[in-house]
């Protein structure tokens, strides 16, 4: 249910870029002579979000944190209490090895995203591809692509989690293989389509996974911290991503394949968080098969009332294991 839940919202958000795309296309088109449209425009979607978000929604918050949101303290005390949960967050990612390797491979998803992306327009012109028509290869892939998150939804009870995250880092990396080297070599305009299908079948199945591996590994009260610090370790790719790609790895003077630079390594990262996502696979069903507790010894046939009113270590019934509870006591 979670997953489902998620890749309607990443429907939402698809149809959201084919009309940003679209018209984007449209209004480069048009070759306007200032922009001043263009940002009234953005302004005033800027606008409409806050207001959606301000007076549409309900706070559905657990009656604690309504309580102390409701609570008058001071600016200090509401920044701690933030702080605090954000390192709560963080240190539940570092001391599970599963969500730590998620958390890494994330970051490295953002590192080679954003990488490429924050080039795209650079390595586009350097190939002698025009910047209008850059854009109408996202229009179309996202028109067709809609029909995937439906599709994705009919066969999630089908697909494991873990196998969507590994097939995503693999469509990327496909993607980047029509980025790179088919683009040089053959046709560059002809690559976007391909990259962009890819690459939107990549996000499609990326989103949900990541966010679905949290909800399960995290507890309740955890959701939304452990969310963050998902957001932190992909922040933190980004952050190094941006520079690292603009100012080392690209070059406009480059030819032949030395064009594809920055698509290979994002190539290499992609296969590098596919390899990643495997052995966070394994250690996740490595933790879902603990050993069997041992049963503990009675006297003959029966168990005394001793031992059925006290679990391991003196325990009593609540706090003992669940296998306490399920036990078979023999007749009395």
């Amino acid at each position: 249910g979670k997953a489902r839940a998620f890749v309607g919202l990443g429907l939402v958000c698809h149809l959201q870029e084919f009309s940003v795309e679209s018209a984007s296309y449209w209004y480069l088109r048009s070759h306007h002579t200032t922009h001043f449209a263009a940002w009234v425009g953005l302004t005033a979607i800027a606008c409409v979000t806050l207001t959606a978000t301000f007076f549409c929604f309900q706070d559905e918050s657990p009656d604690e944190s309504r309580r102390y949101a409701a609570t008058p303290s001071s600016s200090e005390e509401n920044l701690r209490s933030s702080f605090c949960d954000h390192l709560r967050g963080l240190s539940m990612v570092i001391r599970d090895p599963v969500l730590l390797l998620v958390a890494c491979v994330h970051a490295l998803f953002m590192f080679y995203h954003v990488g490429m992306l924050t080039t795209h327009v650079s390595y586009g012109s350097l190939l002698g591809v025009r910047l209008e028509d850059m854009v109408l290869p996202g229009a179309v892939v996202h028109a067709v692509s809609l029909i995937f998150p439906v599709l994705l939804t009919v066969m999630m009870p089908y697909l494991c989690v873990w196998n969507m995250l590994i097939a995503s880092h693999v469509f990327h990396g496909l993607g980047y293989v029509f980025c790179g080297p088919y683009a040089v070599l053959v046709d560059p305009y002809e690559s976007m389509f391909f990259t962009g299908l890819a690459g939107s079948i990549g996000h499609h199945l990326c989103t949900p996974a990541e966010h679905t591996l949290v909800s399960q590994r995290a507890g309740k009260q955890n959701q939304g911290s452990c969310q963050a610090a998902l957001v932190a370790f992909g922040s933190l790719g980004a952050a190094i991503a941006v520079p690292l790609y603009n100012r080392v790895l690209f070059d406009a003077t480059a030819s032949g394949l030395d064009k594809a630079r920055c698509p290979m390594v994002s190539l290499l990262v992609a296969a590098l968080c596919s390899a990643l996502s495997c052995v966070a696979k394994r250690l996740d069903r490595a933790s879902e098969a603990p050993a069997a507790p041992a049963v503990p010894q009675t006297k003959g046939p029966y168990m005394t009332l001793l031992q059925a009113g006290r679990g391991p270590r003196g325990k009593a019934p609540q706090e003992a294991e669940p296998w306490v509870h399920e036990l078979e006591f023999g007749p009395l």
